[in-house]
């Protein structure tokens, strides 16, 4: 496919279900925790692009992700392989699930569509592909920094980088 038939963010297939019918939060469930994390995540200038391309507009704030089975992407990043991760970094906003430091509120994984995710590679050069091939079709890359890489979680070593990602987020 060529990058004019990319699909664009902001709502892709079997997005993000709402906590209805959900079986209990993995993320923090304190709301003045998650208006102030959400305010450092739109502060932090690193994340203006992610947020852009994702159409996170003023309206859509992090909300804690409730572990629900019909959400399997986010079923897989946060429980499966973030399962090493805090909880106080697994949130979703508008229908997208997201991973963000919780001290620095910097974005540093997505959950996009049904089964696409990205991972900042900080210090990582660029990226190999501007037009991602997954499970959710081509999805354009362009808008982004090139540190955002499409990832496939498909062994340890892809669990470390997130986990490394996770570390790196700290320092920003």
């Amino acid at each position: 496919m060529t990058s004019s038939s990319a699909r664009e963010p902001g709502g892709g297939p079997g997005a993000a279900a709402d906590a209805s019918g959900s079986s209990g939060s993995t993320g923090s469930s304190d709301s003045a925790d998650s208006a102030e994390l959400d305010r450092r995540m739109r502060a932090q200038p690193a994340n203006e692009r992610m947020l852009a391309w994702l159409r996170a507009g003023p309206d859509d704030r992090l909300r804690p992700w409730y572990g629900d089975s019909r959400d399997e992407g986010g079923v897989v990043l946060f429980e499966r392989y973030g399962a090493g991760l805090p909880d106080t970094c697994k949130w979703s906003l508008g229908v997208n699930n997201v991973l963000v430091h919780p001290a620095t509120g910097l974005l540093f994984a997505v959950h996009w569509g049904r089964f696409t995710f990205l991972l900042r590679q900080t210090g990582a050069p660029g990226r190999p592909n501007d037009v991602a091939e997954t499970l959710d079709g081509s999805v354009d890359l362009r808008p982004l920094e090139g540190e955002w890489w499409d990832w496939w979680f498909e062994d340890d070593e892809d669990v470390a980088a997130l986990l490394q990602a996770y570390a790196l987020a700290a320092h920003a």
